[in-house]
């Protein structure tokens, strides 16, 4: 999704029916249509592949203080991830969840589709493989190669894989499979964040929250009561990532911890 403040050329600002958000957008097509022709004057297509993401879900500027008054520049400056709950700067799935588009002609099947869970974190691993390259092996890797489902899209990997959402350095979530628990938290988010959270997003859980993404993926109905096994099988993976990666006021043992020296650290 495009970083704000937004800015769209001379040739593609005021030219949309979305407003400025929507000038950015067609410009972005059109650059990526650019990188596309140049791959193919060069002859390399049938050697490259080329992924389109974001590692985020888009902005939510209508309570933003300043942003929100951009909006006379023409039309909001944020997206919608409808009908996931959320935005950026939210562990919602709107806040994370995002599509990725994956050119590769003669090896990526056209029109295909896949459901699979990912993460950017993959897209180094998978780049490496497909390079024909060696992982480093003095540090952990948490991304998984998962070059197959390039050519068979269909292919279920890791399906046992948990996915942990962060805030920073909050672990606020996790998922794996069609659940997903929001774990409880006092302090929700990083200092300026709630400006760019609906209020009705701004969520302390009291209790560990389940939901079901295949059934409920507006994350609107908590099920735990309904069924403890799964929460507490999660809490489980919770207290490894805790220990590994860390959480807050805990510096897990595999972190390389990015927001400078941290709070305490477990022994």
């Amino acid at each position: 999704m495009p970083h704000i403040r937004l800015g769209a050329s001379q040739s593609f600002k005021g030219r949309s029916e979305r407003g400025l958000y929507g000038d950015v957008i067609e410009e972005i097509d059109w650059s990526t249509g650019q990188i596309l022709s140049c791959i193919k004057e060069l002859r390399l297509e049938k050697n490259t592949y080329v992924l389109f993401t974001s590692d985020n879900g888009p902005w939510w500027l209508d309570g933003h203080p300043v942003l929100s008054l951009q909006k006379d520049e023409g039309g909001s400056h944020g997206g919608t991830a409808t009908p996931l709950r959320g935005h950026k700067c939210t562990t919602w799935e709107g806040g994370l969840r995002v599509p990725s588009i994956l050119w590769g002609p003669d090896r990526v099947k056209a029109n295909s589709t896949s459901q699979q869970i990912t993460a950017t974190i993959d897209i180094f691993p998978t780049l490496v493989k497909l390079a024909g390259a060696l992982m480093p092996n003095d540090r952990v890797i948490d991304g998984k190669d998962i070059s197959e489902l390039f050519l068979a899209p269909e292919t279920n990997i890791y399906p046992e894989r948990p996915y942990y959402y962060y805030a920073h350095d909050r672990l606020q979530a996790i998922r794996k499979g069609k659940w997903k628990l929001h774990l409880p938290y006092t302090e929700t988010y990083p200092k300026g964040w709630e400006a760019y959270i609906k209020p009705e997003d701004r969520v302390n859980f009291n209790n560990p929250a389940l939901y079901n993404l295949s059934d409920d993926v507006g994350e609107q109905k908590d099920v735990a009561s309904q069924h403890l096994e799964v929460v507490n099988e999660l809490l489980g993976l919770v207290e490894i990532a805790r220990n590994d990666i860390g959480d807050y006021n805990n510096f897990g043992k595999g972190a390389r911890f990015f927001l400078g020296t941290a709070r305490t650290t477990n022994n």
